[in-house]
């Protein structure tokens, strides 16, 4: 595949998840009660599913294509990213 290839198929599936926020707000909402509780148990569920594919695909994908700087230097770029956006928003 080609770089632009590559690059429509990560934009395609990033703007799954705003489809997927706006389908639950404007769609769900009114019909499930989504108070705070629910919602927490949402997103650790999906949170889990988050974790199970990065250990069973993402990792080990990294791995095999052998460049452990770029693999260990996105793990702590995401990382500190995930943190900065837990201090701003709390």
């Amino acid at each position: 595949g080609s770089f632009w290839e590559a690059l429509k198929m990560a934009i395609l599936s990033g703007l799954t998840e705003p489809l997927g926020a706006f389908v639950a707000l404007f769609v769900l909402r009114p019909i499930l009660v989504l108070n705070t509780e629910v919602i927490e148990y949402i997103l650790m569920f999906v949170a889990g599913v988050m974790l199970s594919v990065s250990f069973n695909e993402l990792i080990p994908e990294a791995n095999h294509c052998r460049r452990p700087f770029h693999m260990r230097s996105g793990f702590i770029l995401g990382f500190i990213v995930m943190v900065i956006t837990i201090w701003l928003s709390g």
